[in-house]
């Protein structure tokens, strides 16, 4: 069961990820994603009637009438970025938003290998 939630969860975070860009007016939004059967589930022309399938057509919804937005399947390691920027994000006292990958992260981008490459 709990593999359903961690996808159904991965697949309400990229729903709301793509929703706040939409609603900050972010033009062209790049999503890094680790799930593949999420990925797969996104360029599917089949109709999935599951609350999964829900969850999917909402972020297609959002990905055709945003033509900039494009969402990117990436090697797990990469999330190791993200999960040290989420980490680090709480040491700050409002929130922060980084158009660019700061400095302390560096390190780890060097060696991160990307699958769209």
């Amino acid at each position: 069961m709990r593999h359903k939630s961690v996808i159904r969860d991965s697949i309400w975070g990229l729903f709301e990820a793509l929703r706040w860009a939409r609603d900050m007016g972010f033009e062209k939004v790049v999503v890094e994603f680790d799930a593949k059967r999420v990925f797969d589930a996104l360029h599917k022309e089949r109709i999935d009637i599951s609350t999964f399938g829900d969850y999917i057509n909402l972020c297609n919804d959002l990905l055709a009438h945003n033509v900039l937005f494009d969402i990117k399947l990436v090697r797990r390691n990469v999330n190791d970025v993200a999960h040290y920027l989420a980490r680090a994000s709480v040491s700050y006292d409002s929130p922060c938003l980084w158009v660019e990958p700061p400095n302390f992260v560096d390190g780890l981008l060097d060696n991160t290998c990307f699958c769209n490459e």
